[in-house]
């Protein structure tokens, strides 16, 4: 299904619209973006410590003889 749709997708007018923007990645630096960007950036970097903390717990309960399901 979602390879139709990409065949499909070039024809779309918002891939016109896309490309009438001149430097997409200079846009997402400006003022007017920064908070969704800090955001973005927060919330990624905290999933991944939360997820290293979870395997580090894991092995410290494991060697200790602990079992987890």
């Amino acid at each position: 299904m979602i390879i139709i749709g990409a065949i499909f997708l070039p024809d779309s007018p918002t891939n016109e619209s896309s490309k009438a923007v001149k430097h997409p990645w200079a846009t997402l630096l400006k003022t007017q973006y920064r908070p969704q960007l800090t955001m973005a950036i927060a919330i990624s970097f905290f999933q991944q410590l939360t997820g290293m903390n979870v395997i580090t717990l894991k092995e410290g309960l494991e060697k200790e003889g602990w079992t987890c399901a």
